[in-house]
This record gives structure tokens, C-alpha cells and sequence, in this order.
């Protein structure tokens, strides 16, 4: 992308950058110790493996968590779930394993706590949406004890130790404008990285110009001297600052 943009705007000014190499890189400036991704990051069998193994224990040693799986499954999923001890079911391990890696990716993108994900959801839907995340939480668990094993960190880490750096000022933003494609996107967690970069701007009283996706029938652009919303508020009105 970098090449790309030297070849048509002819400047070494403008930088792109994902998420996670924003992140690493503000991390590498504002810290002395770089954190290691897990490889568990680029190896999805072996995030499949960890899932599976897990939500097999899950079911085979707690009813409750074996009940809750098969209604989910059966009920919301419409699958056919064998009797008995159907997690040792071949076939569903590995129609389950890539929605299992999904959903826990979903999770740890939110950032916050389990409590602040459930609260966060529509009250026509909060009960039901409280039971999956409390099936989906020993697998979020087990994400983060094979993390600790492997004294890593995976890319929502990355981004999360980004934002504690902004906040605790040991970066400094040096660039005028930051352009942010597909806005609507984008998890709480990088909109948290966003708002964080944008106090920085506020207080410097520099532009701070983030474009929306293909799906907005305009870019919004704000001036970063305008009043200061919630990510929250801006999520909900596609609106971004």
C-alpha cells in the first residue's frame, strides 16, 4: 500500500498502516519492552484445536454448559445434534470450530468486560444474549491462558496496550490527519484506539480527518476543535470524528 501511494501521490509523507502495525508501532515508540504476537495469531488449525478441546471439556464434565450447547445449536442454529455425548461428534467439532474461533474473536475485539458486552446489547435480546456469552466465556478463558503460556499477546493486546500508552502520554501522535477506511467496521476496541489518538489532536489543535466507508453515501469530516462525542454516540449515528 505504501509503494502504491509513493507511485501516485509522489510523497514519502503518508503512511498506511492496519490496526494491529498502528498499534505496534506506537507500542515500539512509547515503550522499552515490545510485546511478542502469539503465534496462535496466523495458525487457525491450531486455534481450532485449542476451541474444540476445550468446549469438549466443557460439555462432558458441566450439564449445564452440555444443555446449553445443544439448545443453541439445535434451537437458534437449527443443526441436527446426535444424542448422548454428541461433542465427541467428528463431523460438528469441525462444523463448530471456525464459528467457535469467530466468536471468540468477536469477543476479544470488544475489549471490555463481559459485563459491559452483555449490557451493551439490545434489552429485547440481553437474557438470551447473557447465556451464549456465559457458554462462550471458558473458551475466552482458555484463549487467555494459552496467551500467558505462551508470554504473548495477541492483536487486540496489541491494541489495548496502545491506548494505555496514548492515555499515559508516552506518545505523542505526529501526524496532522489520520484517514480511517470502513469506519462502520471497525470493533469498539480500534474506535477506542481512534478517540484516543483524537484527544491528542484536540489538545494540540490539529485536524483529525477520518473518512467513513463505501456504504456512506458521504464522507463525514469533522474538525478536531469541534465538541467531543462518544465513540459510542458516533457508532450509533455513523458519524465519525
Amino acid at each position: 500500500m505504501d509503494e502504491r501511494i509513493r507511485e501516485r501521490l509522489h510523497t514519502e509523507d503518508i503512511t498506511a498502516r492496519t490496526f494491529h502495525a498502528l498499534a505496534l508501532h506506537i507500542i515500539q515508540q512509547g515503550s522499552k519492552k515490545v510485546p511478542i504476537v502469539s503465534k496462535l495469531e496466523n495458525d487457525t488449525a491450531a486455534r481450532h484445536e485449542l476451541f474444540i478441546a476445550e468446549w469438549r471439556k466443557q460439555c462432558s464434565e458441566k450439564k449445564a454448559q452440555a444443555k446449553g450447547w445443544r439448545q443453541w445449536l439445535t434451537e437458534e442454529m437449527q443443526w441436527s445434534v446426535p444424542e448422548g455425548n454428541f461433542w465427541d461428534d467428528e463431523k460438528l467439532q469441525r462444523r463448530l470450530a471456525s464459528r467457535l474461533d469467530r466468536w471468540v474473536s468477536l469477543m476479544r475485539m470488544h475489549g471490555g468486560a463481559q459485563a459491559e458486552m452483555i449490557a451493551s446489547a439490545p434489552e429485547e435480546i440481553r437474557d438470551l444474549f447473557s447465556k451464549r456469552i456465559k457458554l462462550m466465556a471458558p473458551l475466552l478463558k482458555a484463549w487467555k491462558g494459552a496467551l500467558k503460556a505462551e508470554n504473548a499477546v495477541d492483536f487486540s493486546g496489541l491494541i489495548h496496550q496502545a491506548i494505555v500508552i496514548l492515555e499515559k502520554g508516552r506518545f505523542i501522535s505526529p501526524w496532522k490527519h489520520i484517514l480511517v477506511d470502513e469506519f462502520q467496521d471497525i470493533s469498539p476496541q480500534r474506535a477506542a484506539l481512534l478517540a484516543a489518538l483524537r484527544k491528542q489532536t484536540v489538545r494540540r489543535r490539529c485536524s483529525l480527518l477520518v473518512m467513513t466507508g463505501r456504504r456512506f453515501t458521504d464522507s463525514a469530516v469533522r474538525k478536531c476543535r469541534s465538541p467531543p462525542l462518544s465513540m459510542k454516540t458516533l457508532v450509533k449515528a455513523n458519524v465519525v470524528i
